[in-house]
């Protein structure tokens, strides 16, 4: 199966400065979780930036179907990715249906309005998440969680082949934090590629397919998560002693 991206010997550094990450090479294919882990500070959001074209890195390669992502214009760009960032506040009291109808706008020209095909689509989006019911809700006034689907909701409209999470459960409770991750995992089986960002171990155990373990601005390790996450590689990167337990079938990082 063809790579829907590719990252080849990728560096950043902000102004010239020193390195933030260096020689970071990897891959995803439809299906693929692919979750980095890391300690505070050691790049991974802007790894996720730069593999989302927001920002470029200084040396290295990021290929889209075997094409070089600078040679896509943003709204081809945006319609092989869709990019959800940590926080995604809005300011105005949009309704959700129109803030799921925003994913559609790479696809419809600057002074174009959204079509009945588009609000087909953006409703298809809600629906999938079993959250069409709050279409007529302002964004503002729903909670964390609620906001989360619905942005998730919003990058479904654009239809992309990849989808880019910067911990998408950092803002949420226990019981989103779950929703969300069966959702990716749903995501991922009807063909998505999905690259995410975490701190937490047990959510790579639970949902990924793939792992690296960001550690001195490189990959420590790579791999199924049943390889990576050892007692040896959280101490490397977190400095904790954890130990590695089978939980009703399912192995968890227990400090």
């Amino acid at each position: 199966m063809n790579p829907l991206m590719e990252i080849e010997g990728c560096s950043f550094a902000y102004d010239d400065n020193k390195n933030i990450f260096e020689d970071i090479n990897f891959s995803v294919t439809p299906g693929d979780i692919f979750c980095i882990l890391g300690a505070n500070g050691t790049g991974k959001t802007t790894l996720i930036k730069c593999l989302t074209g927001l920002m470029k890195p200084n040396s290295g390669e990021i290929m889209i179907d075997g094409q070089d992502m600078n040679s896509f214009s943003r709204a081809d760009l945006a319609k092989k990715i869709g990019y959800i960032p940590q926080i995604h506040n809005s300011t105005f009291p949009f309704t959700v249906l129109d803030v799921v109808l925003m994913g559609r706008s790479p696809h419809l020209d600057m002074f174009e309005s959204p079509s009945d095909k588009d609000y087909e689509i953006a409703l298809k989006a809600l629906e999938s998440l079993n959250i069409s019911y709050m279409k007529d809700k302002p964004y503002t006034e729903i909670s964390g969680g609620e906001q989360q689907l619905v942005f998730i909701a919003r990058v479904l409209a654009q239809e992309p082949n990849i989808l880019i999470l910067d911990e998408p459960t950092s803002h949420l409770d226990f019981g989103n934090q779950i929703r969300t991750l069966n959702i990716i995992q749903k995501l991922a089986s009807e063909g998505l590629a999905v690259i995410m960002s975490s701190h937490f171990p047990d959510h790579a155990f639970i949902s990924a397919t793939k792992v690296a373990l960001m550690n001195e601005k490189r990959f420590l390790a790579l791999g199924k998560p049943e390889d990576v996450i050892t007692p040896e590689n959280m101490k490397r990167i977190y400095g904790i002693d954890v130990k590695i337990l089978d939980v009703g079938g399912r192995m968890a990082c227990v400090p």
